[in-house]
Parts: C-alpha cells; structure tokens; sequence
C-alpha cells in the first residue's frame, strides 16, 4: 500500500482480520471485514507499506480464508474508517495442497486422482478435493467449491502443481496469447483399422496443436448409444514425457467428457499427437461412430475458450488459418 506523505501527524496503519472457519466447504455467504480497529483478530501496527501475515511456507493453520482490513492511525490514537479499497481477503494454503504438506506434488496427485469425477456423498468424495473453480479463475484466487470434483478442480489443481519440464510440457513462463486457441487447435479422429481379440475398437483422439499456452483440454465425446465405452487411455503425445491428467466423466447416454491437462506452474502442451485412445466394445453395429459435441480449451493462465459443434462432427477445424 502507500502510506500518506507530508501529514506528520500520521502514525502508522493497523490490520485486523477474521477468519471464515468453514475449510474446506466454506458454505453460506462468508463473514463481513472488518469494520473498524475493534472488530476481528489483531495482525500488526506497521509504519512501513508492506506485511507478510503468514508465509505460506511452511504451512500454517488452520487452513481458511481470511478477511483484512487496513486502518490508518494518527498520533493521537484516531483511526480512519472503513473502506472496501483498503480491504482484500487471500487463503492460508495452495489450492491443491490437499496433504497439508505446503507444496502440491505427487502425494496430492493421488489424492485428486481418487477423487475424480465424485460428488459430494458419493462414491470416492474427498472434500478437500474440491476447491475450484476459483473466484478469478486464476491459481492464487478463492475456492468456490461446487459439491462436485471435475474439470475446474482440475485447471486449478494443474496450475500449481509441482514445476515440470520433461519431454511433452515445458515449465517456461509464456508471453500473452495474440491468436484464440480455436485458430489454432484442432482435434480429429482415428479409428484401428481391426478390432482387438477382446472385440473392442480403438480410436484414437489426435491433437494438431499450433498453439504455445494450450494447457487444458474438456472434449465431449459421442460415442454411442448402446456402445460401450470400456476405458480411455494416455497417447504417444502424453506418454512421450512430462506429466499430464487424464480424467473422464459421464456426459449423458453415450457421451462422455474427456478431461486433459499438463501438469505444472506454467506449463502446457508443445506438439501434436494422439493425445487419449478411446477403447469401446460396440454393439451389433459393424461400423462404430463416434463425434465430437463440443471442446473447452484453456491456456496456462486459464482463459476460456469454447467450441461448439452444430450436429456433431469427427473433426474441428478453425474457420480461420493464417501464418505467424
């Protein structure tokens, strides 16, 4: 902040907070801030234009979000009152950090891994796991946790994950995005030409990837009614090195949401490849069909980009392309 110049009867600034202490639901509407130097917990009475409260590591508790407010003081022990511009609120932990360690890494991983695509009371619900979206969409912002472990989780989670710099994803900082992801990414299927012994078919999802920042993929698959789809598998482009999450979670009858991303402080997908194989045990059909309903894209800050399809069909393809 900037504390006033030239007023020598100014003293100093005083921060006061409270907490929400409802980790990790935090249901309701949250607490007020502080409305003046009485309310809440004292922090610190500070001359200086900054304070550090609780680093976040090593970690503190008990994990929460909490409220500040800052308060100019005089010498004479007047304080200023209340205003929203002097006010903020921050958690005490990394989203994603679901073991308390104060980093989110492999421990974690397992933990969301378990968790995905649960709803709360359901079959493999772990509360702490779901913590997006945020309110900002951004890594750093507040949990608005919605009763159900899935893609938002799973951006914030890839956000702060651990630095990764092997073979497919790189761990640099990325400059701000000039072209839509759409312009630049698209999606197309292969199918084997002979079914396996097991008589299941397998088709692949390959990504043509011109992008930097790709960092997070949502597509819903229609692979048909009556079909079935016996699991999806990592492709040659995520199997190639870094770490990537696959997940999966039922779209309706015969569809299905695929969810991708690269593991990583800044990091995102580099090339092209098969990025997931599909493996389905047909019905009766001799041919089976499948077709894309729609693709969620996300960079490394996570922006949104969509695509939606009119009918369905088995390949996107940008209406724009140009050379950069």
């Amino acid at each position: 902040w900037t504390n006033p110049t030239g007023d020598t009867t100014w003293a100093g600034v005083e921060i006061r907070r409270v907490g929400w202490r409802d980790y990790p639901q935090y249901t309701g509407t949250g607490p007020d801030y502080p409305a003046n130097e009485t309310e809440g917990a004292f922090v610190v009475q500070t001359g200086a234009n900054a304070y550090d409260d609780q680093p976040l590591l090593p970690p503190v508790t008990p994990r929460d979000i909490y409220y500040y407010s800052a308060f100019s003081y005089d010498l004479a022990g007047n304080y200023s009152v209340y205003n929203a511009g002097a006010s903020d609120r921050t958690t005490n932990y990394w989203l994603g950090d679901i073991d308390s360690t104060g980093t989110v890494d492999s421990g974690d991983l397992v933990v969301f891994s378990g968790a995905y695509a649960s709803t709360e009371g359901g079959p493999g619900w772990v509360a702490e796991v779901d913590f997006g979206p945020s309110d900002d969409h951004s890594r750093f912002g507040i949990p608005l946790p919605d009763d159900a472990v899935q893609f938002e989780d799973l951006m914030i989670f890839a956000m702060n994950f651990g630095n990764v710099t092997a073979g497919g994803v790189s761990g640099q900082q990325l400059a701000e995005r000039q072209v839509p992801l759409a312009e630049q990414v698209t999606f197309r299927f292969e199918t084997a030409q002979t079914r396996s012994p097991d008589g299941t078919v397998q088709i692949s999802v390959v990504l043509d990837n011109g992008a930097t920042d790709l960092k997070g993929i949502r597509l819903t698959v229609d692979y048909g009614v009556g079909n079935q789809l016996v699991r999806v598998e990592q492709g040659a482009l995520l199997r190639g090195g870094g770490s990537a999450f696959v997940g999966t979670l039922p779209a309706g009858p015969g569809r299905v949401h695929v969810d991708i991303a690269a593991l990583g402080i800044g990091t995102a997908f580099e090339g092209s490849g098969e990025l997931v194989r599909l493996v389905i045990r047909p019905d009766d059909a001799e041919v089976v069909s499948v077709r894309f309903d729609g693709a969620d894209l996300r960079d490394v800050n996570n922006r949104r980009e969509v695509i939606e399809t009119t009918g369905g069909s088995d390949t996107f393809v940008p209406t724009v392309s140009s050379l950069h």
